[in-house]
């Protein structure tokens, strides 16, 4: 082996893992691993074996010195099934996939770290050390080793399909973009364009004479009733444009028929017209039904009477009551008792929609009186007493006195005038009976 031939960083790898290996104890056999291949070209066989992806940091670890495991608990195997899930077998050992089998980095800008076939290790390779290069002019660009194109920091170039950026240090060119020449990509100094006459928006070809989403420009985007016409937004098909907005002159209430106009309260732009619903109509600037208005009944500014309401376009007064002289009331009041003007008498009460005295008072001749007293009324209406009194609803001629005593009716002899009958001394001239029970009467 020609160390001459081994870059710093190869050399500094290639210490690390020796010193992991010794410190593990993998070397106690008296050899060790270099990762170097049998023909000594100055590629290193790095294992990386903890998952770490960056090989800018495993490489020179020394982590996947081929005598540690993965802390899988295997100490060794035959073929990949040996291993646990997401583990493979390496150099009779269960390792963990490291990178993408055949996939290639570049580091530091003259590395190139290419992942071996089963995914367990990164194998490197110093591209200053090419051959055909001399010092300086080789170098590690998009994934391969290759010669160092020096340029001015920002200018961008095409190869092929691949769009390229050169590096800040002006020492070759990055890859920054692969256009798609299948969808109308086409790469123009280190940009990719469009070949047919459309933008290059955001990875994707587009019109931006039709395109709503990018319409006059890449990113200026319509709003959702507009569509792109020769770069500009207009408004779609049916609508029309009011101040900022695109309406329907059609159905929008606030702009029917014309920018501005405004339907009344109720109403609805139909066909490009203000309208009230269906069974309605326009009255005083509002929509009413007409069929239950009370204001407005069967005609715009017919209005029910007091009371009333309209239903079915007819006014009528509310269930249980009547229309009087325009008015609806109850037919069980003392003026409308049962009828429309049937007013009742003095002390009457309208009951059930006839007029009838209170409780205990009987009507004769309009008044209300009580027949259980009254001498005129004794008992029934026009049933006058020609006796002293009226009890209980009959006439009474006399009284039960006590003995000594006499029935005296005001004015008869022997009564004062303001007496009201029974019972006083007996001092009169009218024969005394005496009754079978001990009391006399004065006839």
């Amino acid at each position: 082996m020609n160390a001459r031939n081994l870059s710093l960083t190869t050399l500094v790898s290639l210490l690390l893992s020796l010193l992991s290996a010794c410190a593990s104890g993998s070397l106690g056999s008296g050899t060790a691993d270099t990762g170097l291949d049998a023909a000594g070209s100055g590629t290193a066989d790095t294992t990386l074996a903890d998952g770490s992806a960056d090989p800018g940091t495993d490489a020179g670890s020394g982590s996947g010195s081929d005598a540690s495991d993965d802390g899988s608990g295997a100490t060794g195997c035959t073929t990949d099934s040996d291993c646990a899930d997401r583990l493979i077998c390496y150099q009779d050992r269960c390792r963990a996939l490291l990178c993408a089998p055949t996939s290639t980095v570049c580091r530091d800008g003259a590395v190139l770290y290419t992942c071996s076939g089963d995914g367990s290790r990164y194998i490197t390779s110093d591209c200053t050390t090419e051959p055909g290069c001399t010092a300086g002019s080789c170098g590690c660009r998009n994934g391969a080793c290759g010669p160092i194109e020096p340029c001015t920091p920002g200018t961008g170039r095409c190869v092929g399909d691949s769009a390229e950026l050169c590096r800040d240090a002006g020492d070759g060119f990055d890859r920054v973009d692969l256009c798609d020449s299948g969808a109308g990509e086409l790469c123009v100094d280190g940009i990719c364009t469009c070949d047919t006459g459309e933008e290059y928006c955001d990875g994707t070809c587009v019109n931006t004479q039709a395109n709503a989403l990018n319409c006059g420009a890449c990113g200026n985007a319509c709003e959702s009733t507009e569509t792109c016409l020769r770069g500009g937004c207009i408004c779609a098909d049916g609508l029309n444009r009011c101040g900022d907005a695109c309406v329907s002159f059609s159905a929008d209430s606030a702009n029917c028929g014309r920018c501005g106009n405004s339907c009344s309260d109720g109403q609805a732009c139909v066909s490009g017209s203000c309208q009230c619903p269906a069974g309605s109509a326009l009255c005083n600037g509002r929509c009413t039904s007409l069929e239950t208005d009370a204001q407005n009944c069967s005609a715009c500014g017919n209005a029910c009477g007091f009371g009333e309401v309209c239903s079915g376009s007819v006014c009528r007064c509310p269930d249980g009551q009547t229309n009087c002289g325009g008015s609806c009331v109850t037919l069980d009041t003392t003026n409308n008792c049962g009828g429309c003007g049937i007013v009742c008498g003095a002390g009457l009460l309208c009951t059930a929609g006839a007029c009838r005295c209170p409780a205990g008072l009987t009507l004769c001749n309009g008044v209300c009186l009580d027949v259980q007293t009254d001498l005129n009324n004794c008992g029934a209406c026009g049933t006058v007493c020609d006796g002293d009194s009226c009890t209980g609803g009959s006439c009474r001629r006399g009284c039960d006195c006590s003995f000594g005593q006499d029935y005296c009716r005001a004015g008869a002899l022997g009564c004062p005038s303001d007496s009201l009958g029974c019972c006083a001394p007996i001092n009169c001239d009218i024969t005394a009976v005496v009754n079978p029970g001990g009391m006399r009467v004065c006839r």
